[in-house]
């Protein structure tokens, strides 16, 4: 079992080789060069930035996550669609909380582990929720972000809090790539059936 951190590290080396590849257009389209570079600056600034807030350490992480929630509502033209962003994210920060409390109390639906239990869980219902790639990986920072919030809150008093912590970074990447992947699949999966449909239909008029 690697220690946390190791994975997303992994992953983010994986990323940045596919889109160094001419992936990037593939795997996140609509995501603008700039942008990217951007989450990586800030993501490498802040990783092993701490502040305290109260009784709670505030990690690097929790602000890079909070501010791609916060500019994707900015963004998102229209207020359903900024709604629909809102509503997703807390929708996925419940659904992470009480996976995490919850999950071991029901051994038969762990998949691996936990945190890839959770991870597969969440991303394949961000992949069915939303279609753009920006908006799936906001939700998921923000859904996570938020559901960690929770678990500390009720748990406040025993430890010391952490938001942002590197097991969260972990599942946030695991998620990232299996949403992704899901979205990626879903898509070829409607393109085939569409072909197959349009194919079967000029059949039929050929006859």
């Amino acid at each position: 079992m690697m220690n946390a951190g190791y994975l997303s590290l992994v992953l983010a080396v994986i990323a940045l080789i596919l889109f160094a590849s001419g992936w990037k257009d593939f795997l996140i389209r609509g995501i603008t060069p700039t942008s990217l570079l951007l989450f990586f600056i800030f993501w490498i600034a802040l990783l092993r930035m701490h502040v305290r807030w109260g009784d709670m350490e505030l990690n690097g992480p929790a602000f890079v996550f909070a501010g791609m929630v916060l500019y994707m509502l900015a963004r998102a033209k229209g207020v359903l669609l900024r709604f629909h962003l809102g509503s997703v994210t807390l929708l996925l920060g419940a659904l992470f909380f009480l996976l995490s409390e919850m999950l071991h109390l029901m051994p038969t639906l762990i998949i691996g582990d936990i945190g890839f239990t959770i991870s597969l869980l969440i991303g394949l219902l961000t992949a069915m929720l939303l279609r753009t790639p920006a908006m799936q990986l906001a939700a998921l920072a923000g859904g996570m972000l938020l559901g960690e919030g929770l678990g500390l809150y009720m748990h406040r008093g025993s430890g010391e809090p952490a938001l942002g912590s590197a097991a969260l970074v972990d599942l946030w990447w695991l998620s990232a790539f299996i949403t992704r992947g899901s979205s990626i699949m879903l898509e070829l999966l409607l393109i085939s059936l569409r072909k197959a449909l349009r194919a079967l239909n000029d059949a039929w008029r050929i006859r």
